[in-house]
Order: structure tokens, then sequence, then C-alpha cells
């Protein structure tokens, strides 16, 4: 909405990012909403075709209440990596800049994945 209302994405001002185009801002919301890489203007090759083989972890985390980029969107994408060990985390509710406001959720989870604590002996 207000790249819409202004004509520009003002990060700077909003602290969030820097400024960008309005038409770089619409092809964003566009594919974080329908994670539809074949409409985005500019693209002259098919960028839904699948990545490069990748067949390591993969940890996507979401926002429950993320409406750039819903969990579908992000569904899409880590299907593009179909060899890769993917685990898709729900962050709960947060919106699309939880991490920016309160990054201690993303961090811990990620911290657990990257760096599991070793399980207690059983007795």
């Amino acid at each position: 909405m207000i790249t819409s209302t202004v004509g520009v994405w003002p990060g700077r001002a909003l602290r969030v990012g820097a400024d960008e185009s309005a038409a770089l801002v619409t092809d964003w919301q566009a594919l974080a909403r329908t994670g539809d890489s074949t409409k985005l203007e500019g693209i002259t090759h098919n960028p839904s075709t699948p990545a490069r083989p990748y067949d390591k972890p993969l940890i996507a985390a979401h926002y429950d209440d993320d409406k750039v980029a819903p969990l579908a969107a992000v569904e899409a994408l880590c299907a593009r990596l179909p060899a890769a060990n993917t685990t898709v985390t729900s962050l709960g509710a947060g919106g699309h800049l939880g991490w920016l406001r309160r990054p201690q959720r993303p961090i811990e989870l990620l911290s657990r994945q990257l760096w599991p604590t070793p399980s207690a002996p059983a007795h």
C-alpha cells in the first residue's frame, strides 16, 4: 500500500531496507504471495524450473500470519529444491517482518537446527 501510494518503497525513511522502485516491490509482492516467478517483469528464462541439484538440509521458517510471503509461497520456493532435506517450521505470529522486530525466535530456531545440543544418555 505504501509503494502504490508514494510510488516507491521508502525503505530508508521507514528504516526497513533501502529505497526501491515500485516495479521491484510489486514483483517481490507477487512472488511472495503466489510463488509464481513466471510473470515477473524482465525475466527472459523460466525461473520456475528446478534449481541446481541441492541435497543438503534446508530450513524454511515462516510466520503463520505473513500475508506477503504465506506458507504456500514458502512451500513453492522449497519445491524448487526437490532433493533438499527440507524442514518447514512455523515461527507463530509475527507478520512479514517479525524476524526484524523480534529476532530471538528465529535465532533460537536456527541455532537449535544448526548446532543441536546432544541428548542426555538414557539411564
